[in-house]
């Protein structure tokens, strides 16, 4: 029997434009929530115009990303 995989999308908020979690403890509690009810994974937000910064193509994923 096929089982339906759950997937969830985090909330557009999650991550600050500085790279940093927003909402750390009910992210958390949410997660854990998730885990609970059989989830297999989460969708993270991503704004292109923070990594993609200086030019189409070229990606800057460390931590000093402002």
């Amino acid at each position: 029997e096929d089982q339906v995989q759950l997937f969830v999308g985090l909330p557009l908020d999650a991550v600050s434009d500085c790279n940093s979690i927003n909402h750390v403890r009910a992210i958390k509690a949410g997660l854990k929530a998730l885990k609970l009810l059989g989830c297999e994974g989460v969708e993270v937000p991503v704004w292109w115009g923070i990594v993609e910064k200086e030019a189409m193509g070229e990606y800057e994923w460390s931590d000093q990303v402002t």
